[in-house]
């Protein structure tokens, strides 16, 4: 999962589709180790939109849900995001999230005004 601060209060994440669900249906979001600073600097009510990228042909990359951070980070083992680089990462540092709109997964183009 990925991080990119688009403002002071407002945050663009990366993540797979499958990991993407376990946000949805669970309201948590995850990083690995090397990222834990940047979780450590949200804070309750900064807004993200998860961007969900393309990892096979014919899939697009696509804009997710948009939510709100519900809590302070905390640190958490327990293994619930399917999909990772590495076998053995969990994404231990996280948040609790809060639903501020579910979207239908719409590709990134679509937001494109020509």
């Amino acid at each position: 999962m990925h991080i990119i601060p688009l403002y002071h209060d407002k945050l663009a994440l990366h993540t797979k589709r499958e990991n993407f669900e376990v946000v949805k249906s669970k309201l948590v979001w995850g990083v690995a180790l090397r990222h834990r600073n940047i979780i450590a600097r949200t804070n309750k009510v900064d807004v993200c939109a998860f961007y969900m990228v393309k990892e096979h042909s014919g899939e697009e990359s696509a804009i997710g849900s948009i939510f709100s951070i519900a809590s302070e980070p905390f640190e958490d083992i327990s293994d619930i995001f399917p999909s990772k680089r590495f076998s053995d990462k969990v994404y231990p540092y996280r948040v609790l999230l809060k639903t501020i709109k579910f979207l239908n997964p719409q590709s990134h183009s679509s937001f494109i005004m020509t």
